[in-house]
């Protein structure tokens, strides 16, 4: 999964300098290359990168519940003394 994110973020930042590269020679294909690297950064390569950080953590433990507020506190009052 690591080399599938490498991957695609280097072909998006490639999209992005061929598509400002582009804006100079040929202008009428430069929007083409910048939102498609746009669309790709943001539908294909930051859920992908959310899922490959978040895969194996318990979405419980970043929750604010009462067992997690109660933890808290009892570290302040620990750390206060």
């Amino acid at each position: 999964m690591k080399y599938f994110l490498y991957v695609i973020f280097i072909l998006i930042m490639t999209l992005f300098i061929l598509g400002f590269y582009f804006q100079n020679t040929n202008p009428v294909i430069a929007p083409k290359y910048l939102g498609s690297a746009v669309l790709g950064l943001f539908f294909v390569w930051m859920p992908a990168f959310v899922y490959h950080r978040w895969r194996k953590k318990d979405v419980k433990d970043y929750m604010l519940t009462p067992e997690n507020l109660k933890k808290m506190k009892a570290f302040k009052n620990k750390s206060e003394s």
